[in-house]
């Protein structure tokens, strides 16, 4: 029965590649969604953007509500595609809501796979987020991003929690130069401090 459901994702998901083509050749190429399982509820965020940043490079394709719906079907695996199982399955029986209608999709999508308390969730992470003394700055900086857009907190809250989550290395030295009064300001300079970190590591080991 399971593997009938992904056979019935993959019919979905060639029918939508076929309407989706062909591309403008001028047209820079847009990835298509990783595929959705319903396991990971903090994955639902990007899966909806990728779906998202498809429908605006293709909005001819895309202009019934219903097209969007049966393309994010198509890109539905494990748990999250049983959900909508028993409509794929008898598609003659009552038709839900959410099968002509993108927000109510979305909408299903993010009450039983997404998390439950997305801002409280977001901001126990961005506490305890932390850059370790061995990595580079643009993970932590990407991740930091990530997760300052999903709450509320005003700039010097997150210029805070930034600076907070920064290794001892990067602190030294914006203690000597001064601590950016700005978000922006201590991003930069946090990367411009990582940036000469890295470039002197890799001075020493050639020497």
């Amino acid at each position: 029965f399971a593997q009938a459901i992904q056979n019935i994702a993959e019919t979905l998901r060639l029918q939508q590649r076929a309407v989706s083509t062909p591309r403008r050749d001028t047209r820079t190429k847009i990835r298509e969604p990783d595929v959705f399982d319903g396991s990971d509820p903090y994955k639902l965020r990007t899966f909806l953007l990728q779906c998202t940043l498809n429908f605006n490079d293709r909005p001819d394709a895309f202009q019934d509500e219903a097209l969007k719906v049966n393309y994010m079907l198509s890109y539905l695996s494990g748990s999250a595609l049983e959900w909508f199982e028993p409509y794929l399955v008898d598609p003659f029986g009552p038709v839900p809501t959410w099968v002509n209608s993108y927000d109510a999709f979305t909408e299903e999508l993010r009450d039983n796979f997404g998390p439950h308390n997305p801002i409280g969730d977001a901001e126990a992470r961005l506490e305890n987020l932390n850059m370790r003394g061995d990595q580079r700055i643009t993970k932590y900086v990407v991740e930091f991003n990530h997760l300052a857009a999903q709450v509320e907190w005003g700039e010097q809250a997150l210029r805070h929690q930034f600076y907070k989550g920064l290794p001892d290395r990067i602190k030294d030295d914006l203690a000597r130069i001064g601590k950016p009064s700005t978000l922006v300001g201590m991003r930069r300079h946090a990367s411009s401090i990582d940036d000469r970190y890295w470039e002197r590591r890799e001075e020493t080991r050639r020497e």
